[in-house]
């Protein structure tokens, strides 16, 4: 220090880490005097645990039905650690992120999927620490429902079809097409129970119908003229 100066500063350099809060005594010494003061020396801060792992439990899914996925970080976070989701095709739907919570590794999510004409490639990714990682899902179509058409009746002075169907699911679209053109005609309404049926207004008698159900099932009739 200056002969005239009265203070001085000096730089303290931390050679190693610390993994908690370590508390150290800095001591001067000057003309037999000792003076001391305490610095509290801090860990580094921590990057977030990045991304390690994304699987889903099942390679294929029927339509309509779902799987389990799971994210999985390369550390337990000390608060809770988002990490976001997305899908390539609306075959199979995800939420748009899962929270793994503090001191774990691990969440799972749902995977939602929706009936399909054919089988569907679906990517599924996950993104968290700057790492991104994807799953491989096939959404396959089901293997189809029964479809019975036990009325099919056209009132030729109204103009209007009645058509009534069953199908082996409660839960089907089922809509009535002109076989022999393939026209739509319209479609039925679901009275529960597997039991279908409509009333629809139609230039002339189609002779043949089809009920095509959305599960994949298909039935037809020949129509009754009255």
């Amino acid at each position: 220090m200056p002969a005239d100066a009265v203070a001085a500063n000096f730089f303290i350099f931390m050679r190693n880490s610390v993994s908690a809060p370590t508390a150290v005594t800095i001591a001067v010494a000057s003309a037999g005097v000792t003076q001391s003061a305490v610095l509290t020396v801090n860990p580094p801060p921590s990057s977030p645990p990045a991304l390690s792992a994304l699987t889903v439990n099942s390679a294929s899914v029927a339509g309509g039905g779902s799987a389990q996925g799971m994210v999985t970080l390369s550390a337990a976070p000390a608060s809770a650690t988002t990490v976001s989701l997305s899908s390539t095709n609306a075959a199979a739907t995800v939420p748009a992120s899962v929270t793994v919570v503090a001191g774990a590794t691990t969440a799972t999510f749902t995977v939602t999927t929706t009936a399909v004409a054919a089988t569907t490639g679906v990517s599924i990714s996950a993104s968290a620490g700057g790492v991104t990682m994807t799953a491989a899902l096939s959404v396959t179509a089901d293997a189809g429902d029964s479809v019975a058409v036990p009325l099919a009746e056209y009132v030729v002075k109204d103009g209007v079809l009645s058509v009534q169907a069953t199908s082996s699911s409660a839960s089907a679209t089922l809509r009535v097409y002109v076989t022999a053109s393939g026209a739509l005609i319209g479609t039925l309404t679901n009275k529960g129970s597997g039991r279908y049926e409509g009333q629809f207004a139609w230039p002339a008698n189609p002779q043949n119908v089809t009920v095509r159900s959305s599960l994949g099932g298909t039935g037809t009739a020949s129509v009754t003229a009255k």
